[in-house]
């Protein structure tokens, strides 16, 4: 019921949009949402806009991540359970099938 209702309130922020504040494209997963945009996000805006829906950005887990070509930590955030870097995301999984496979031979 949550995510309808996060749903309806973000086609309302931006149907309520001005030249001012606009929001930024929006990557939905049941109630996780990555802020999509060539500039950064405006947390305040974000928030302006949730609160006639009665809706608070929490802070403490909002997470900032800057695409660039000359920078690669990028590759080591993780989004919806996969780090963003193929190779290392690749590597993350090799590494805990084989945590998984040795609690197996304790058996």
């Amino acid at each position: 019921m949550f995510i309808v209702y996060l749903e309806n309130a973000l086609k309302n922020a931006r149907s309520n949009e001005t030249p001012q504040q606009v929001l930024p494209n929006e990557i939905i997963y049941a109630n996780d949402i990555d802020f999509v945009g060539t500039d950064p996000p405006n947390i305040n805006d974000i928030e302006t806009s949730l609160k006639n829906f009665r809706l608070k950005v929490n802070v403490d887990k909002t997470e900032h991540t800057e695409l660039r070509k000359d920078k690669e930590d990028w590759k080591l955030t993780k989004k919806v359970g996969s780090l963003l870097g193929s190779k290392e995301d690749i590597d993350h999984r090799k590494h805990l099938s084989n945590v998984a496979l040795n609690k197996l031979s304790n058996i």
